[in-house]
């Protein structure tokens, strides 16, 4: 080799670099990890029969993926914020699961959320406070009756009190959403 791409390789090779390699590594590293994590609690989940509580938050889940990469414009910051909830919510399932193993296991789906989107409200701070526009509303009334019907197997009174305000809150927004009314800030909550 000659003088001139050794010299050339060493300025290449600066400690920034060296810095931004073990970052890599240690994102690759986190990224498994919590690969396998999901993996593990994905067949527990399985294993004791829960899967359907999985596949009705899933929509929820990429939503809020989606808001994450929408404000970060960064798949790496996403993926990374949801590797650290993914850990998060893992550990907050070890320490709940007390006398229960399968509850705990059938309620880390609503940890990854509450946990994603905790870590996502810190880190973006005033960007995640959405505008309460007429669609927005009728599309979130929506998805409140989405979610309260998928849950409502045991057909407790929270439940059924949560779907008549959702109930009554779908009709509202979509009474402002096909109407010209001037919404104002009587009116907006």
């Amino acid at each position: 080799m000659s003088d001139t791409t050794q010299e050339n390789v060493i300025k290449d090779y600066t400690p920034s670099k060296q810095r931004q390699i073990l970052v890599n590594f240690f994102l690759i590293f986190l990224g498994i990890f919590a690969i396998s994590i999901t993996s593990f609690i994905l067949f527990q989940i399985q294993a004791i029969g829960k899967l359907m509580i999985l596949l009705a938050l899933i929509p929820i889940i990429g939503g809020i993926i989606f808001e994450n990469l929408r404000l970060s414009g960064s798949w790496k910051e996403t993926i990374l914020k949801l590797c650290i909830a993914i850990i998060g919510s893992s550990l907050f399932v070890h320490i709940s699961k007390g006398e229960s193993y399968d509850s705990a296991i059938a309620n880390w789906p609503y940890f990854l959320i509450i946990v994603y989107g905790f870590i996502s409200m810190v880190y973006h701070g005033n960007k995640t406070i959405p505008i309460a526009t007429r669609g927005s509303t009728l599309l979130l009334s929506i998805s409140m009756w989405y979610w309260l019907i998928t849950i409502q197997s045991n057909k407790s009174t929270a439940i059924t009190t949560l779907l008549w305000i959702a109930a009554i809150a779908t009709v509202f927004s979509f009474l402002y959403s096909i109407s010209l009314i001037k919404l104002g800030n009587r009116t907006k909550y």
